[in-house]
């Protein structure tokens, strides 16, 4: 079987660690990059290539940060 990753935007990092527990693996690193024209990139800190990739971002209802959540995820 392939191995799983799980990587956490910012919305809801609590939620993606309690799957990784429930899975019994570790959270997967994942770093964001802002920069000062607001823009911001998001790099894959552990290989994905050959793996099961699984990426938790939730779109909840905040208005300062909906349109953040959706171009992160």
């Amino acid at each position: 079987m392939k191995e799983i990753k799980v990587f956490s935007g910012k919305s809801h990092l609590v939620l993606a660690k309690r799957i990784c527990q429930k899975l019994g693996i570790s959270l997967s690193c994942l770093k964001s990059k802002e920069y000062k024209n607001g823009c911001f990139e998001l790099i894959f800190e552990e290989d994905v290539c050959q793996k099961i990739v699984f990426l938790v971002q939730t779109s909840l209802p905040d208005p300062y940060t909906l349109h953040k959540n959706i171009w992160e995820l």
